[in-house]
């Protein structure tokens, strides 16, 4: 692999990263549905009461900035977010590797005086990591 700022120095352990966010995320969103289910219902049956107190409670508690609503609005959101970007990175941490594999093939093809120095460069890198340096 060419030496480079995409160079993943563990994309064994990165792709194990990516994998876990993504079965994190796919568990968000699983137990989001009942969450939700669970919170509409509570909301719908207006646990603060129909009294005076509640209904100045309910006053408050219905406004644009908080509450239930915000979350069963939001809250898919979030989650569908976050588990967007745990799809993105396993992708990048892929491509990126790949593409590293692929610049250095094509430099060995193109020039392989140059190949073998990137080839040396990698090994002398792999050495000074294996003594902590």
């Amino acid at each position: 692999m060419s030496e480079s700022e995409t160079d993943i120095a563990d994309l064994d352990a990165a792709l194990a990263a990516a994998g876990r966010g993504i079965v994190a995320t796919t568990e968000m969103k699983n137990k989001l549905g009942g969450l939700l289910t669970e919170i509409v219902g509570l909301h719908a049956s207006k646990p603060w009461g129909t009294s005076e107190a509640g209904e100045n409670f309910e006053k408050v508690y219905q406004t644009d900035k908080g509450g239930a609503q915000f979350v069963i609005d939001n809250a898919p959101t979030v989650v569908n977010t976050a588990d967007d970007a745990m799809g993105f990175a396993a992708y990048a941490v892929t491509h990126i590797s790949a593409l590293d594999e692929d610049i250095a093939q094509t430099v060995w093809k193109l020039d392989p005086a140059i190949g073998s120095q990137i080839a040396a460069g990698n090994h002398e890198r792999d050495e000074l990591d294996k003594l902590g340096r």
